[in-house]
C-alpha cells in the first residue's frame, strides 16, 4: 500500500519554482483512488494516466488530477 508522503500538489508552496521543478510530478500509485459519481456514472483517476501523460500529478487529499508544469 502506498505511504502517502509529505507532499502534495495541493499544497504545494510555487514560491520556489525551480526547486519544485526539480522533484518532478507527485504520481502515487498502488492505492484505492477514489470514484465520484456523475450522471449517474461512477468514475475514478486511473493510474495509467501517468504513462500516457507524463506531466500529470495527483492530489491524494483533494482528489484531483494536476498538470504538473501548470
Amino acid at each position: 500500500m502506498f505511504m502517502a508522503s509529505s507532499r502534495d500538489p495541493a499544497d504545494e508552496d510555487v514560491s520556489n519554482v525551480d526547486d519544485l521543478l526539480s522533484l518532478g510530478p507527485i504520481q502515487p500509485t498502488n492505492i484505492d483512488y477514489p470514484k465520484t459519481s456523475f450522471s449517474g456514472k461512477d468514475y475514478r483517476f486511473q493510474e495509467r494516466w501517468y504513462h500516457q501523460y507524463d506531466w500529470i500529478e495527483y492530489s491524494i487529499s483533494k482528489d484531483a488530477a494536476f498538470c504538473f508544469p501548470c
